[in-house]
């Protein structure tokens, strides 16, 4: 087994000198054919012959820096980012040729000519730099390198995330530094200033499970309402898989309750501000608990008593959803399928106050579910899959369970959600929203943690 492991990091070693070495060579043929931004800038309108002099400016501002400041530095002296930016403005620079070409003008032209598309491809062939380009008014994905798609190969969505809002792959928190890019943009425009870089965590994909990335995104070019082109830096070591044998989820598990003091809405908010953004599912939150919460005679009894007292009125749903939300138990158990899968049991019962007899009706099964990308068949329909991986960023933040909501049809994720586990109890937390810039609906939802693990469930565990 040692063996076989030091072959694997052996050939790990040459797969990323493979990579390494490719990436040197593809960098050193872009440094040869793109000019600096200054040189573009001290060269008449539709001059196309960049060869010599641009060459013999590079070379010479590399050789008489000092060695100390050409460590890291390319041939002809720029750095790998600067390089990039380079391109980008040098693909911008390039104008077709409007007028017939004579013979002459055949004869004279080189046997081989790099275009624009040719060097975009190059940048997005790129197997060891994350680039990834966007539309600035609504974030939506246009295309990325091979790089970033290998973070995303092993996803519900394939590797390949045109189409899908960026939003929806940082996490939640970091969902407005992309609205504060946008806004920032605009508000340079006429100015001419640079566009600062932003630091925000992406989410990839790791076979059973999601890692948040530490990533430094670094805008090669943007237009406001138009293009963005970013390099995405790692900050940091790359975020390792969890093994989730090692983790001490009972820590985390056990019997939560609603706090309505610490929490800004209630499932039921939720859910109207999805249907507000034209979500026409009739999967809800109530529908999926609603059945099980009411399958003892204990717990129908106590809802039949409460519906009367609505008094039949429209609102006779909502009233029994908040009776539900302040008297129900929510007992949560995190459980290790293996080393990389994790698992989730869920059961529900009423849980009376004592001035109202403190009555607590049996457990019942929500759900039992492997937090693996599989979709939940109870809440999905025709118009919505939910996908629940756990999510993992360090093993000293709290452990972590992130929801994709998407359209079946296309594929494409239109909402997500993170719970945040801690011995405390559960953060529920995200953003509702139909358009990115708009202001969304935030939410922050809090169950406390006030009964331990059930021991009476525990056979749910060996199930």
């Amino acid at each position: 087994m040692a063996c076989l492991q030091r072959l694997r990091r052996e050939q790990q070693r040459r797969c990323k000198a493979d990579e390494r070495a490719t990436t040197r060579s593809l960098l050193m043929l872009l440094d040869g054919l793109v000019p600096s931004s200054s040189s573009l800038n001290c060269l008449p309108h539709g001059h196309h012959d960049f060869s010599s002099s641009t060459t013999l400016k590079c070379s010479a501002t590399v050789a008489s820096a000092p060695p100390s400041k050409r460590k890291g530095l390319l041939v002809s002296g720029r750095t790998k980012e600067q390089l990039l930016q380079d391109a980008i403005a040098f693909v911008g620079y390039i104008k077709p040729r409007k007028r017939r070409k004579t013979q002459a003008d055949s004869a004279q032209e080189a046997p081989c000519e790099i275009s624009g598309g040719d060097l975009m491809d190059a940048l997005l062939s790129c197997r060891r730099e994350r680039i990834l380009i966007v539309d600035l008014s609504s974030w939506t994905i246009t295309s990325m390198s091979h790089r970033l798609c290998m973070d995303w190969q092993e996803s519900v969505f394939s590797s390949n995330m045109v189409g899908q809002c960026l939003l929806h792959f940082v996490t939640v928190h970091d969902m407005d530094k992309l609205r504060n890019f946008v806004r920032e943009l605009e508000a340079r425009q006429g100015t001419g200033g640079p566009c600062l870089p932003f630091r925000a965590g992406l989410r990839a994909f790791r076979k059973s499970n999601v890692v948040v990335l530490d990533l430094q995104f670094i805008p090669l070019y943007a237009k406001s309402a138009g293009k963005g082109i970013f390099l995405l830096r790692p900050e940091g070591q790359e975020v390792c898989e969890p093994d989730w044998l090692r983790c001490k989820l009972k820590d985390v598990s056990g019997e939560m309750f609603f706090k309505e003091e610490m929490s800004t809405a209630s499932m039921w908010h939720v859910q109207e501000a999805l249907k507000a953004c034209g979500s026409r599912t009739s999967k809800t939150f109530f529908s999926w608990l609603y059945p099980s919460i009411s399958s003892t005679e204990a717990s129908q009894k106590i809802l039949d008593v409460t519906a009367r007292a609505s008094h039949g009125g429209p609102s006779v749903k909502k009233v029994i959803f908040d009776f539900l939300m302040r008297h129900m138990g929510l007992h949560v158990m995190l459980d290790a399928a293996s080393s990389s899968e994790a698992q989730i049991h869920l059961h529900v019962r009423l849980h009376m106050p004592y001035w109202m007899g403190g009555i607590k009706t049996p457990w019942v099964n929500l759900q039992s579910h492997c937090l693996n990308g599989k979709p939940i068949a109870k809440l999905s329909d025709q118009h919505q899959d939910i996908f629940v991986f756990s999510e993992w960023r360090d093993e000293n933040i709290p452990y972590k369970i992130i929801a994709f909501f998407c359209t079946p049809s296309t594929g494409i994720c239109f909402h997500t959600r993170t719970w945040s586990f801690s011995s405390s109890g559960v953060l529920h937390e995200g953003q509702v929203f139909k358009s990115v810039m708009e202001e969304p609906f935030r939410y922050r939802i809090f169950l406390q943690k006030e009964h331990e693990v059930d021991i009476t469930l525990l056979a749910h565990l060996i199930d």
